[in-house]
């Protein structure tokens, strides 16, 4: 939300989530862990 508000362009390179060996067992738990962007 800051970045698009920001009226930088940026290109998302890598989001991600919990391990497939710790399965999300609710909505929310399923926050977002890390994104990567190039500015």
């Amino acid at each position: 939300a800051e970045l698009d508000a920001s009226g930088r362009n940026y290109q998302e390179m890598v989001r991600t989530f919990h391990d497939v060996d710790h399965p999300v067992g609710f909505a929310e738990g399923a926050y977002l862990k890390c994104v990567f962007v190039q500015l």
